[in-house]
């Protein structure tokens, strides 16, 4: 998205669209070969940007998706629908709350479809309430190439330091248990679909969902777990959550 003043354009907010790593059942169903379910994996735009800007946003970025006519019969859209979550979540951190969480309002003044939350977990968060995502902690506990870089960041929150011939995997250990993480337990994004213009689509993925309202408050801050994270526990962030109100 981007905004002109004085005949200058500045780029102002970015929607950015994945492929999930995990889609409901529900929605695979209903495509056709060769398509594929989106995600909203990230819809950022700069703090002035007013809400409505943000739902107009919306809009065009999500028809621009569905531009992307790749199949062989070049009609079919390759991305039907998307899905898109928002995380209810308060994030603490020693003194404030850094994140407030949010209710997805800006897919629901849209119509989006709100089907239920994904599934509960757990979050590792640092002393100032930031999650450590487990696809990070991934690399360091395998030993990956990009291990250092989740090294260097665990470091820069307060874990120990690497001992001598020390694996990924007991250093990971040693370092949730003994660092300044806690855990806390997370109930689930919000869930949403934004639904395709085609009305015969449209209804058979409202079909099948149950009817569920609008969420219209965030979560309740969650209490600490006292118990440090453990190492293969589900420590992810987000199924990528977006992250406007």
């Amino acid at each position: 998205m981007e905004s002109r003043r004085n005949g200058r354009a500045a780029l102002v907010g970015v929607a950015v669209f994945s492929i999930p790593v995990n889609t409901p059942a529900a929605l695979c169903a209903l495509l056709k070969p060769g398509q594929a379910v989106s995600d909203l994996a990230r819809f950022i735009p700069n703090e002035h940007v007013l809400a409505n800007a943000e739902t107009w946003f919306l809009a065009p970025a999500y028809k621009a998706l569905r531009r992307d006519r790749t199949l062989a019969d070049g009609k079919t859209p390759r991305f039907p629908f998307s899905t898109s979550y928002s995380d209810p979540c308060p994030r603490l951190g020693v003194d404030r709350i850094i994140f407030p969480g949010h209710v997805g309002a800006i897919y629901q003044a849209s119509n989006a479809l709100y089907t239920g939350r994904s599934r509960p977990r757990v979050l590792c968060l640092t002393r100032s309430g930031v999650a450590i995502s487990d696809r990070a902690l991934s690399k360091l506990r395998a030993d990956d190439n990009d291990a250092r870089h989740v090294y260097a960041q665990l470091r820069d929150h307060g874990a120990p330091q690497l001992q001598p011939g020390e694996s990924g995997a007991r250093y990971l250990a040693r370092a949730l248990a003994d660092g300044p993480f806690r855990r806390v337990r997370h109930r689930g994004n919000h869930r949403y679909v934004l639904l395709p213009p085609a009305h015969a689509l449209r209804r058979k993925i409202v079909g099948a969902f149950p009817a569920l309202d609008y969420p219209k408050r965030t979560d309740p801050p969650p209490d600490s777990d006292p118990r440090p994270p453990r190492v293969h526990e589900d420590l992810s962030e987000t199924a990528y959550a977006g992250v406007a109100a």
